[in-house]
């Protein structure tokens, strides 16, 4: 078994482990499907899973799956604050706060 790190998610054991978690709860799917939506119907939908994602950051994820998600949920969170959907000023922090994580983990 490798070991790329001291976390319990970073060797080939937890890899397999949460391959096989993501397929069988769908997660990465149904994640990709909210994030997928418009803001304008689904804008607390879509920042569940963005707080989801960014929950599971660290864990192994197959392949180049978090990069097309954590691109997806950049994507809707700058729309949210493009558009106006919330005026909550501890939201939008918070939605600021989100998008500054998703691209320290993005390729620029």
């Amino acid at each position: 078994m490798g070991y790329w790190g001291i976390e319990p998610w970073q060797n080939d054991g937890a890899m397999n482990w949460f391959e096989n978690f993501f397929e069988l709860t769908g997660i990465a799917v149904h994640l990709e499907e909210t994030l997928s939506r418009t803001v304008e119907d689904a804008a607390d939908e879509i920042r569940a899973a963005v707080m989801v994602l960014l929950t599971l950051e660290a864990v192994a994820w197959s392949g180049d799956v978090y990069e097309s998600l954590a691109t997806l949920a950049r994507d809707r969170l700058t729309e949210m604050l493009g558009r106006g959907i919330y005026t909550n000023s501890d939201i939008i922090e918070s939605i600021r706060s989100q998008l500054a994580r998703l691209s320290a983990v993005l390729p620029q």
